[in-house]
């Protein structure tokens, strides 16, 4: 737990597009974060039950379990309802009906938004 201390905090990257996840796993390695990794819903709620991580970050359009799914599933579970959720997706907004993250950025985005993102919402968690 010591690394975790010393860290700006354990994100969970949820995509299926592998370029997409290790791009985004790298910015936030460089950030000082510390970072975990799932290629669908599925993966990412086995990753949370055994982790807890301080953040999220997900598609929507995955294989398996969706991030749609998946985030209602973290909602529904008091132990996991506070983590905050960013979804990270080329849908509209429009078509994020449904969908419960706590913000949306869209891809393929820039990636300084998306660090500042996180940054506030860690502060304010």
């Amino acid at each position: 737990m010591e690394n975790r201390r010393s860290c700006r905090g354990l994100v969970l990257v949820v995509d299926d597009e592998d370029d997409i996840r290790w791009c985004l796993c790298a910015a936030l390695t460089l950030e000082g974060y510390e970072v975990l990794e799932a290629a669908n819903g599925h993966e990412a709620l086995a990753c949370i039950a055994d982790r807890r991580p301080d953040l999220v970050i997900s598609d929507i359009l995955m294989p398996s379990l969706n991030g749609r799914e998946m985030c209602r599933r973290l909602r529904d579970d008091p132990r996991t309802r506070h983590i905050p959720i960013v979804l990270f997706s080329s849908l509209e907004p429009s078509e994020l009906a449904g969908a419960c993250g706590d913000s949306y950025i869209r891809k393929p985005g820039d990636i300084s938004h998306l660090l500042a993102e996180i940054a506030r919402l860690l502060a304010h968690h």
